[in-house]
């Protein structure tokens, strides 16, 4: 399949300016290539000009109209205009998750994002660290009542339940009507809640049937309701790559639209209704052209399979990057979100979701970022879209040669990505066999290292870090001192409503039904079950039916059925899950870029708490033309030691307290100009003697005179200040 055939269109005619060519000649690629290869001699034009991305896409020092390459004839302008500013809900207290909405609304949230935990898991209430929370929790009806009653119909809103989306979404219909519904979508993602959890509680299968019921009965709504969702969040904060997330993404859609394909849903109805959610990073154009690539893919592969244009249109929403996010000088987080949401603006996507700037460990704190923080995430968005004017244009990064180019390429390497995930079974197989584990671990291990040494800068913990700034407590510092919850705090599901006292009171119904196998009789059940609302019959007539399907969306308005009777969503989660057994594979690990530097700073703050001093380091002059000391001090900064500038070494040891001692200068490369001074400083109590290059061809010589580490730009900054600190006895 050729992915990609037609040139760009660029909006306005061509013109030309005789004159203009007249003083400044056209020159053609080639010609500027030859003369740029003449000027830097024997370099290689590629090492010297050209970058790599992480996925190995070479990015080229020009582009002009002549180096762009064809854009595929798939429309890859977004046709929904301004973006809707959007919050995710996440606290696991309903009536607080609850006094969320209103403040969100209030604020100017178009979209609500609400993200539910894992009903099967609160049977018992939980006691130790809440740290496990990750997303509103809901033990009985009140529960939800207390969520539908705050959300505004002019709002948009997705239920976001991973495997468990048939089960929310019976309980919103059961506490809503028609009109309240409206722009509600029931986010139904079996694999992203499988790769981050590591589990299902049901057979894959078994997911993908709750999929296409749920699916079926949203196509028999008036309203057009998104019940699909495809969500790279796992995979993009366990460290995947630009393209692996492209990919990722195309295969879990893919997979999607062909087991509701067969059994027999129409892919265009289907693929209206999907919604794609991508993480958005650092890294401006290749996230700019990451979304307008993923619009493009999705195009194609629903062209391959006959779609109509309405068909391959989609629905990108976005969130800001939480590996991204640094605990250290918190207020640094408003700067990167706001950038990332620019980058998601610029690349069309349908609804943005900002980072709180003080949730730094994941979803389960971000529930309980401070309302300030929660605010100011709403008001960067506001920000971009009504006073830059942002919203009011459509695909801005249209013609720019650099953007279109990075679009097609990253499509190209996605394609090729997606197309060994389906020679290797598709992306379920390749997520419960470890492929798609093993492959984001080499991706985040990629980006550790370039975080390490500081390719990968991190403003505030890896880079630029100043020690005068007092630390800022964040939503994270707050869960960590609730170390346990009162279980009244979280009770268990109620059976309020039902009509009996205890589900077991109905052994003889129960036992009636155990090995019946007419499905006669089921039918009758199901219509006296709609007639009579008996919500404990209705539960069994719901799990019967889980072994016995009927039509496409009967289980959902059996599930809306039980809801009505006053059944609790734990109970019809668990009669959905089935008999079959669990589903599990590999889960992906949350990445956060800044924490092993977080975890130096603090080592260093502690040993200023119990000394009253941080580690010192004497960046000494030993003359010869002396490297910058404010790089040698910012870099000791990240561990929270205090580089001082001492001048020469005589002057350096007249002071015995330094725990360490840099040597700078030409004259700290030759190995004779060394060993005394390291000797001097030794016998003066320093621990580490350490000189500001990386030692050359000259390395084991200046070690064999008594030097302990080479700091340089491009080091191990990561492994270098933890040896240093292990080194003092600041971790303990």
């Amino acid at each position: 399949m050729a992915l990609l055939d037609k040139p760009p269109s660029r909006g306005l005619e061509e013109t030309t300016n005789p004159q203009a060519e007249a003083d400044f000649p056209t020159v053609d690629d080639r010609a500027w290539r030859q003369r740029a290869e003449s000027e830097i001699g024997d370099a290689e034009f590629s090492a010297t000009l050209a970058h790599r991305t992480a996925d190995g896409l070479e990015i080229g020092p020009l582009f002009t109209a002549e180096s762009a390459k064809p854009i595929d004839s798939v429309e890859i302008r977004p046709k929904h205009g301004d973006w809707r500013v959007a919050q995710k809900i996440l606290h696991p207290s309903a009536k607080e998750a609850a006094k969320q909405i209103i403040a969100d609304q209030t604020l100017g949230a178009s979209l609500l994002w609400l993200c539910f935990d894992d009903p099967t898991t609160t049977t018992t209430p939980r006691t130790g660290s809440t740290s496990d929370r990750q997303g509103i929790q809901i033990h009985n009806r009140a529960d939800f009542e207390c969520l539908v009653q705050e959300l505004e119909p002019q709002h948009e809103v997705i239920f976001d339940a991973g495997d468990h989306a048939l089960g929310v979404a019976a309980m919103a219909v059961s506490h809503s009507d028609a009109a309240e519904r409206k722009g509600w979508s029931f986010g139904c993602d079996p694999l992203a809640r499988l790769a981050t959890r590591g589990y299902l509680h049901g057979s894959i299968d078994n997911a993908f049937r709750q999929m296409a019921d749920l699916a079926a009965w949203g196509l028999q709504q008036d309203t057009v309701m998104h019940t699909v969702l495809v969500s790279t969040q796992p995979y993009h904060e366990a460290g995947c790559s630009t393209v692996q997330e492209l990919a990722f993404a195309l295969a879990t859609g893919v997979d999607y639209l062909r087991h509701l394909s067969t059994v027999g849903l129409d892919i265009d109805a289907v693929s209206r209704r999907t919604d794609f959610s991508f993480g958005v990073g650092r890294d401006l154009f290749s996230e700019v052209a990451k979304l307008r690539a993923a619009r493009k893919l999705w195009g194609k592969a629903m062209a391959s399979w006959g779609s109509s244009g309405l068909g391959q249109e989609v629905r990108i929403h976005s969130h800001t990057s939480g590996r991204e996010m640094a605990q250290d000088a918190p207020r640094m987080n408003l700067l990167r979100t706001g950038a990332q949401a620019f980058a998601a603006a610029l690349g069309g996507a349908y609804s943005i979701v900002v980072t709180p700037y003080d949730s730094v460990s994941g979803e389960a704190v971000w529930g309980r970022a401070a309302s300030d923080s929660r605010r100011l995430a709403l008001n960067i968005q506001h920000m971009l879209a009504r006073e830059t004017g942002l919203g009011r244009v459509s695909d801005p990064a249209a013609g720019s040669w650099y953007v279109e180019d990075l679009t097609d390429a990253l499509a190209r390497a996605a394609w090729d990505q997606f197309r060994d995930l389906e020679r290797l079974g598709g992306m379920t197989q390749c997520l419960l066999d470890g492929h798609i584990s093993e492959k984001v671990k080499k991706s985040a291990q990629a980006l550790q290292e370039a975080a390490a040494t500081r390719r990968h800068p991190i403003i505030g913990s890896s880079a630029f870090v100043e020690l005068s700034l007092p630390s800022i407590p964040t939503a994270g510092d707050q869960l960590r001192d609730q170390t346990s919850v009162v279980e009244d705090s979280f009770p268990g599901p109620s059976l309020d409503g039902m009509g009996i006292d205890d589900f077991d009171d109905f052994d003889d119904f129960d036992d009636d039904l155990d090995d019946f196998d007419d499905i006669d009789v089921l039918d009758g059940m199901k219509l006296d079950l709609f007639e009579l609302g008996h919500g404990p019959a209705a539960l069994k007539v719901l799990e019967l039916s889980v072994d016995v399907p009927g039509d496409l969306g009967e289980l959902t308005e059996l599930s809306i059925a039980a809801a009505d009777a006053g059944a609790p969503l734990e109970k019809i989660a668990d009669c959905l899950a089935g008999d079959e057994a669990a589903t599990s594979c590999p889960p992906l690990a949350n990445l956060r870029l800044s924490r092993e530097f977080e975890t130096l700073r603090q080592a260093g703050d502690r040993w200023q708490a119990e000394l009253g001093t941080r580690p010192r380091a004497a960046l000494v002059d030993l003359g010869g033309g002396s490297k910058d000391a404010s790089f040698i001090r910012r870099l000791l900064a990240v561990a929270g030691i205090e580089g001082v500038e001492t001048g020469g070494p005589e002057s350096a040891l007249q002071d015995p307290g330094w725990n360490l001692a840099v040597l700078c200068g030409n004259a700290a490369k030759k190995p004779e100009s060394i060993a005394e001074i390291s000797a001097r400083f030794r016998a003066h109590g320093t621990r580490w003697v350490l000189v500001d290059h990386a030692g050359g061809d000259q390395k084991s010589a200046l070690e064999s005179a008594g030097v302990d580490g080479f700091i340089y730009d491009g080091c191990d900054v990561l492994a270098l200040l933890r040896r240093l600190l292990e080194g003092l006895g600041a971790f303990g």
